[in-house]
């Protein structure tokens, strides 16, 4: 199954396959020919026939290296083509399958280990796509056709070579596994250091924050020489694995040499002939040699494809195939909704709720009650396990997910900025969008004010995540992302906890501009952002608790009441603390 899945990859090259199969082979063949032209010169006795003649031959011998020359140089610079080709076509198609894998893999796989297979496994897999064709096709193609130019030119020791491959190639199966055991654990390792530096480069913030750059490279270090050691135990078979051909090799020349003196001797044999046999054994030494290093880097190429192959196995987001979510007028339903990340210990617990077109729905409550987790499902990032989600009476799990997503504007609390320009990151929004649009929506989140004043303004690079820039302007492109979509559902994620109060007030104004008109559910840490809502839905221990309008709640003593009293004193506290500073 996982050699067919391969060999599946070849079917958009076949021109090319078949190119190189002809050229390769050709080149063999051209190959052949120049030790019986050698053979034929030295049965004229050099020194009694006629120069010319020696020199037409060696002037023949000579085409025949140049025609070799262009074939090996038009079947390597297509054995690299193919390979590139595939790997690119491997890479595409990984690529584009992470891009559809649910959030639940996510959850439970390291981003290191991916990149390692979408890099480094995929690259391994490419050579083998390279020597399939030229050293295993070809190679056997080659072998046999010296093996039987061997066994013509004499049958006792061409019997010989043949006993002496088959050794080798016992010899060969017996190491195949320990090859495959030995490169499993090195990818694995590989992908596992991997992981780890990714996360370092982008966690060297908080690292250096800490003061854990030793405890980091600690880490780092084990994990490197846990891969090292991985490689030198691939090394060392390896290195056995190439004496041993080396011996291999030395042992057939040995075994000519003493059988071709006693065919000599015999008279069963001319010195042509031994010359001859000579260089056709060099020439089926390269095939065979092929063939015996093939089965290494076959371990080898195929311990990274084992990794690429059971990531496509995966399963992708379910639901493709449904129709399309029109556009809505905003009701929003969660129907005895009940969900838990890992199946078992549930984060929502029998949550009902109804929302009205344009209402305005704050959600609070203590961390780690599901307000977050509210908005992945409507986002379809995750499924209930009980209930359903409507949307204008229609559960939401009979459109497909990317429809159902286009209608949902999302701004969350950690902003992510890809490494681009501005224009660029805004227009994630809609990619559709023009120029003009872009602006409006820039200017609408009051981010044109900071964008007119970069380098190079709207097409000024904004860094790795937008690095180059602060919290608030990085806040104000998200916002921006959302007028540009323009969806009917709008969810704000906590999209104000991580700025200061200063910014915090002058976001929350482009945000407030943002919902009008919209339905939408505002998570807030801070529970000021939430005061001007339709209504409040408290959560606590995955159920909703309390639900009402912001003044309501604040005239009961319930859990609204208490928390706002706690941020209040906090608040307070702050203040006096920084104004007894001054």
């Amino acid at each position: 199954m996982l050699l067919r899945s391969f060999l599946s990859y070849f079917q958009h090259y076949r021109g090319p396959v078949a190119l190189l199969l002809f050229v390769s082979m050709a080149g063999g063949l051209a190959e052949l020919v120049f030790p019986m032209g050698v053979r034929h010169v030295l049965q004229l006795d050099p020194a009694a026939a006629p120069w010319r003649q020696i020199l037409q031959w060696v002037l023949l011998l000579g085409c025949c290296y140049l025609l070799n020359f262009a074939l090996l140089f038009l079947g390597s610079y297509y054995s690299g083509k193919l390979s590139a080709g595939m790997e690119n076509d491997m890479r595409e198609a990984l690529f584009r399958h992470l891009e559809h894998l649910p959030f639940s893999f996510y959850d439970r796989t390291r981003t290191g280990q991916l990149l390692a297979t979408l890099m480094g496994d995929l690259a391994e897999a490419g050579n083998l796509a390279a020597r399939i064709p030229g050293d295993l096709i070809v190679g056997a193609f080659s072998a046999a056709g010296t093996i039987c130019l061997l066994l013509y030119l004499n049958r006792t020791l061409g019997s010989a070579v043949v006993v002496l491959m088959a050794v080798k190639v016992l010899h060969t199966v017996a190491i195949n596994t320990r090859l495959r055991r030995r490169y499993d654990a090195n990818r694995h390792e590989f992908g596992h250091l991997s992981a780890l530096g990714e996360e370092a480069v982008n966690g060297v913030r908080m690292v250096k924050a800490y003061t854990a750059e030793e405890r980091c490279a600690e880490t780092f270090r084990t994990a490197a020489r846990r891969y090292l050691k991985a490689r030198v135990s691939a090394f060392r078979l390896d290195a056995y694995f190439g004496a041993s051909i080396n011996l291999f090799t030395n042992s057939i020349n040995l075994c000519i040499l003493l059988l071709g003196a006693w065919e000599i001797r015999a008279g069963a044999m001319t010195y042509a002939d031994l010359t001859a046999f000579f260089l056709y054994v060099g020439i089926f030494i390269k095939p065979a040699m092929k063939l015996v290093i093939f089965v290494e880097t076959y371990q080898r190429s195929m311990a990274g494809f084992r990794r690429f192959y059971a990531l496509m196995q995966e399963p992708v987001e379910s639901g493709e195939e449904l129709p399309d979510m029109p556009v809505p007028c905003g009701r929003i339903e969660f129907r005895d909704v009940s969900f838990g990340y890992d199946g078992k210990r549930p984060v929502l617990s029998d949550i009902s709720l109804v929302i009205e077109p344009g209402q305005k729905v704050g959600f609070v409550g203590p961390t780690g009650t599901g307000k977050s987790t509210l908005a992945h499902l409507l986002l379809r990032f995750y499924d209930p396990t009980e209930g359903t989600i409507l949307v204008d009476g229609v559960d939401i799990s009979r459109y497909n997910r990317a429809s159902v997503r286009r209608q949902i504007a999302l701004v969350q609390q950690d902003v992510f900025l890809f490494s681009d320009s501005v224009r660029r990151n805004i227009a994630f929004g809609d990619f559709d969008g023009s120029g003009e649009a872009i602006r409006r929506a820039a200017e609408s989140a009051d981010a044109w004010t900071f964008i007119r004043h970069l380098p190079q303004q709207i097409d000024t690079p904004v860094g790795e995540r937008g690095v180059k820039l602060s919290g608030g302007q990085r806040q104000r492109i998200s916002l921006a992302r959302a007028f540009l979509k323009d969806a009917p559902i709008l969810v704000l994620d906590e999209a104000t906890s991580a700025l200061d109060n200063l910014t915090e007030d002058q976001v929350q104004k482009e945000m407030d501009r943002l919902g009008k008109g919209r339905t939408a559910l505002v998570i807030a840490h801070r529970l000021g952002t939430v005061l001007n809502a339709d209504r409040i839905v408290v959560l606590e221990g995955g159920k909703i608790r309390e639900t009402g309008s912001p003044q309501a709640l604040l005239a009961q003593s319930g859990i609204f009441r208490r928390l706002w009293e706690k941020e209040n004193r906090k608040r307070a506290k702050k203040e006096g603390v920084e104004s007894c500073s001054l």
